[in-house]
């Protein structure tokens, strides 16, 4: 996709629907007449994609459906497929592609300091009090003790609605920066039983009047509701949900949803939610860019790993892994080389305490509820550390919210064997990710944070490889060599973009080492995965936080599991630092 459209395609409100006609995301030449473009094709204009002219939403007339195609003048049959093969053809049509609905599922889990709140269920927050002297925590108390209260920042919670009359969020509950995208109204209200995103809203900033449940991390922010995971959506809604409010003031966005985490789904972004995210995180906060918290997936029972999930392994997104009490990954915390930093949640029999919807609908008779987990929940207490990042710091960039949390996050678990230290002397484990939030430092950190110089990228460009993958475990090795001026960058993330050929990809392990020695496991073999092939997908590193790219960097792949061979067609190795 070209520059010019990624620069396009910011979607807005207008375009979210109730109704699951079938629909086109075209963008079409300057000067271009939308309405009657879309009527020479035998179709709607829904609305503007976005701020910038040029990019729309088209739908099928009543009765042109895509499993029960309508009738033409001449009498043919047609459908969804055929009116996006019609409208690339059209003279004044740059792109299109149909928008199909995917579900987007959440990622909780549910149970059958010296700082106090006056707060009912504060006391249960075990998550927020730590200072036991025992348990690794996530030093909350000492960030609100230095002053910091998420005052000023805006956190949008993407989920399936938030209900901002709950007597815990009014206070907070930011009207201006909220949408329902799934049924096209203004307000997040939720439908009973979506009580999923009031819980993260309330870990984030549940307010501290001493109402009802307990309070969230930055309990003064302003928190707005995004609702689009209530029903499967098109890639045009996540692009319009995940950009909402960017300029007018959603500094933070929490989310805690993705593909299915079961082991066998290869999943990503689409190119019009990509295209937002790069945007928001580019321009947004005056062009200082959104923040995207995600939830790295509960899916490491079942095999899963958030190397296959394009949301939480970008390098747009701070993946968060689960921790629990004790300081250890939570059993169905995912693991990746993309992982960022952990924060606790449940495990070992204990759960964390939020709001619930109020009224009826919601997973408790109270308002509040003492059963919520999984890295749902990880993500807005992160999220709400971002938030008192922000209030201490508000010149802090996207990319510098990244630094000072890679430098100021708790080693975990120090045992484990998946810590790596790497040649710039900075600790990294796809189990916790750079280690455990710790809101106070952080805090302390981002307020005298000088700031990174901006982002520089170096490529070896797409390399074709066309070598077999031989079948039982031997390795093959490619090489890219970095020199000059890509020499000198200072890494922050890795992407490797692979094309390779397999009846069972699941079967096929990647590795990338950085000429100093330094080794991350791109791809790590998923036994469930009976997909084929990879068609340029993206795997994410930033294990090598700190390193310089001279020298060469070596890939590795091979074949676990005997009986199917592979071909590794191509790849290209991206580094991005300063």
């Amino acid at each position: 996709m070209s520059t010019s459209l990624l620069l396009l395609l910011l979607l807005s409100p207008a375009l979210s629907c109730a109704t699951r006609s079938p629909r086109l995301a075209v963008r079409l030449v300057e000067g271009a007449d939308a309405d009657l473009t879309a009527e020479q094709l035998g179709m709607i204009n829904l609305g503007p994609v976005g701020e910038l002219p040029g990019v729309y939403v088209f739908s099928l007339r009543d009765g042109d459906g895509g499993d029960e195609p309508g009738e033409e003048a001449s009498g043919r049959k047609r459908g969804a497929n055929d009116a996006s093969s019609r409208a690339i053809l059209h003279e004044r049509v740059l792109w299109a592609e149909e928008q199909v609905p995917k579900a987007r599922l959440p990622r909780g889990l549910r149970a059958d300091g010296g700082y106090w709140h006056a707060d009912p269920l504060y006391g249960a927050q075990w998550h927020l009090l730590g200072g036991d002297g025992a348990s690794p925590h996530m030093n909350v108390p000492a960030a609100w003790r230095a002053g910091y209260d998420g005052s000023g920042v805006r956190a949008a919670v993407v989920d399936d609605g938030l209900q901002g009359w709950h007597p815990d969020l009014a206070p907070n509950y930011d009207r201006r920066g909220s949408h329902d995208y799934d049924d096209g109204a203004a307000s997040p209200e939720p439908a009973p039983g979506d009580r999923h995103g009031t819980a993260v809203a309330g870990l984030l900033a549940a307010a501290d009047d001493g109402a009802y449940c307990g309070v969230g991390v930055a309990f003064r922010a302003n928190v707005s509701g995004v609702r689009l995971t209530a029903r499967s959506v098109t890639d045009a809604e996540e692009a319009a949900a995940l950009s909402h409010g960017f300029r007018a003031g959603n500094d933070v966005y929490s989310c805690s949803w993705g593909p299915r985490d079961d082991g066998a789904t290869l999943d990503a972004p689409g190119p019009l939610a990509t295209a937002a995210m790069l945007i928001a995180a580019s321009e947004g906060r005056g062009g200082l860019g959104s923040v995207y918290v995600w939830a790295a997936g509960n899916g490491h029972a079942r095999g899963d790993s958030c190397a296959y999930d394009g949301y939480a392994a970008s390098r747009l997104t701070i993946s968060v892994a689960a921790v629990t009490r004790g300081g250890r990954r939570a059993a169905y915390s995912e693991r990746c080389a993309a992982n960022f930093v952990s924060a606790h949640s449940s495990g070992g029999g204990r759960w964390l305490t939020t709001t619930d919807l109020a009224g009826a609908g919601g997973a408790s008779p109270l308002d509040c509820r003492s059963d919520f987990g999984g890295t749902s929940a990880a993500a807005p207490l992160a999220a709400g550390v971002v938030a008192l990042m922000l209030q201490a710091n508000s010149a802090l960039t996207g990319r510098d919210v990244q630094h000072v949390l890679a430098v100021t996050s708790t080693v975990v678990d120090a045992g484990a064997a998946s810590w790596r230290r790497n040649s710039a002397g900075v600790w990294h484990s796809d189990e916790y990710g750079f280690g455990l939030v710790n809101a106070g430092l952080a805090a302390a950190t981002a307020a005298s944070w000088a700031g990174v110089p901006p982002q520089r990228v170096a490529s070896n460009g797409a390399a074709s490889a066309g070598r077999a993958i031989p079948d039982g475990g031997a390795w093959i090795e490619e090489s890219a060599r970095f020199a000059g001026a890509d020499g000198e960058l200072v890494v922050e993330w890795a992407e490797v973009e692979l094309t390779a050929s397999h009846p069972r990809r699941g079967d096929i392990e990647l590795r990338l080492v950085s000429p100093a020695g330094t080794e991350a496991t791109l791809a790590p073999p998923r036994p469930y995965d009976a997909g084929r092939d990879y068609d340029g997908w993206t795997f994410s590193a930033c294990g090598f936080w700190g390193e310089r790219a001279e020298g060469v960097w070596r890939l590795l792949a091979r074949d676990r599991v005997a009986g199917d061979a592979g071909e590794l067609r191509s790849w290209s190795l991206t580094l991005y630092g300063y």
